[in-house]
């Protein structure tokens, strides 16, 4: 096609009628302002029937509802749409029956309001109260929830026996783009439901769900114990997913360490080995990364643990990279990532194994405020013991919090940290690719 065809094609594609294409991604920012087909609210009466016959009137273009309060309005079996509700109060509202294709709640109330059997195709859920709805049967096939970190609610939110075929819970963790947090207050069931193609919510209930070419993060791998895999699981890091069976499922689910359970850890310093690991030898760089320490030391020794690999890489939330240096020292140098994008760093050159810690171990330089019992002492950056890694005070020390000296080599933000991690089999590809980090400039070696 050639650019004047392709440019006459997109000036004559119709405007988007329903509310997901109109407003598109929340971390592309709306223009909510120039939504089409825009009405007051608070001008269309409280129990629902002027909004239905405004909808028949226009037949199938958006309808953007600004504000009105329609709490316990009655839209059972009603046709309403491609309409795109912006804080409006549609607490208590009856739903049943209703044909609401790509409909859109922003900044809205919907608590305890029914959605039975709803049709909700290619729905938009964005900063809004869920909470204490039943949306058993509905259908939300399509649909996308996004952002409400503070505003947003899904305690008892029941969609139970729900068609959510290829609904994308799009959940970052920043306080602009992060979706609603559990309050404890009550579950987000998924009970039954079909999420064929769909990815899963962090904190609902997944027992019997269907689960079809559904992406899993690797710590939810447990969560779909109970679930009815009929196809494919694609087990889902950033922008990489492996494709495992069912059967595979099955094998691996006994390695999935309980969280509920103490997992294993470094051991303090008099238990650990007086050397380095066996693999630390002059030129090795070795690649450690948290998410594999889901699983027990018998499943990292699997061929399908080898195939999850590029998946635990990029589901990792911290990395570290360590170089062994001619001199058995090491370079080392990693990152962290926490909520709402709070950061760890760590960065160390020609650090040396202290026996008197078990740590990897840099210069410290004394300050004044320092406690005296400081002077002379290294100051511990990270321990190597076999395939595991933990940096000193899981990066978050200072101050005098320690009988070591933490040092500059390692800092965190206040939501950041980091835990155990675990050598991984990576190629020198994926090891450089961290390294470079998202903007693709690798540091220069000192």
């Amino acid at each position: 096609m050639t650019l004047a065809l392709l440019l006459a094609a997109q000036l004559a594609a119709p405007p988007p009628q329903d509310c997901q294409a109109a407003l598109g991604p929340l971390y592309e920012g709306t223009q909510e302002a120039a939504l089409p087909g825009q009405v007051d609210g608070t001008t269309l009466g409280g129990d629902g029937r002027a909004l239905i016959a405004l909808r028949r009137t226009r037949g199938d273009a958006l309808i953007t509802v600004k504000g009105g309060n329609f709490a316990g309005a009655d839209f059972r079996r009603a046709r309403l749409h491609n309409i795109c509700f912006l804080d409006a109060n549609l607490s208590g509202s009856d739903w049943r029956g209703t044909e609401a294709r790509g409909v859109g709640f922003v900044r809205t109330n919907l608590g305890g309001a029914t959605l039975a059997g709803a049709h909700l195709d290619r729905v938009l859920i964005r900063n809004s109260d869920f909470s204490n709805v039943h949306g058993e049967r509905a259908i939300l096939a399509g649909g996308r929830l996004d952002g409400g970190w503070f505003e947003g609610k899904l305690d008892n939110f029941r969609l139970d026996d729900a068609d959510l075929t290829g609904f994308r819970f799009e959940c970052s963790i920043g306080l602009d783009d992060g979706c609603p947090v559990y309050t404890g207050e009550g579950e987000f069931s998924l009970r039954g439901a079909n999420l064929t193609r769909a990815n899963l919510y962090w904190w609902a209930t997944l027992d019997g769900a269907t689960i079809d070419r559904t992406e899993v993060p690797p710590r939810q791998l447990r969560d779909i114990r109970n679930a009815r895999l009929t196809g494919p699981i694609l087990v889902q890091g950033y922008e990489t997913n492996v494709e495992i069976t069912p059967d595979e499922y099955r094998t691996l689910l006994p390695h999935i360490l309980d969280p509920e359970r103490p997992q294993p850890e470094i051991p303090p310093p008099p238990q650990r080995p007086a050397g380095p690991p066996d693999w630390a030898r002059p030129g090795v760089t070795a690649l450690f990364v948290n998410a594999p320490a889901l699983f027990d030391d018998a499943f990292r020794d699997t061929a399908l643990y080898r195939r999850l690999v590029p998946a635990l890489i990029a589901a990792s939330e911290m990395h570290v990279i360590v170089t062994v240096r001619p001199d058995g020292g090491i370079d080392a140098s990693g990152e962290s990532v926490g909520a709402n994008f709070h950061m760890c760093s760590l960065e160390g050159e020609g650090l040396r194994l202290d026996p008197a810690t078990g740590y990897y171990s840099g210069p410290y330089e004394m300050r004044p405020e320092d406690p005296p019992g400081w002077r002379g002492k290294q100051a511990p950056v990270l321990a190597l013991i076999g395939d595991r890694a933990e940096v000193y005070g899981y990066g978050r020390l200072s101050g005098s919090e320690s009988e070591y000296p933490a040092g500059d080599y390692a800092s965190c933000g206040a939501r950041a940290s980091f835990d155990a991690m675990i050598r991984v089999p990576a190629s020198a590809a994926e090891i450089e690719r961290l390294r470079a980090g998202p903007d693709g400039e690798a540091e220069a070696p000192s």
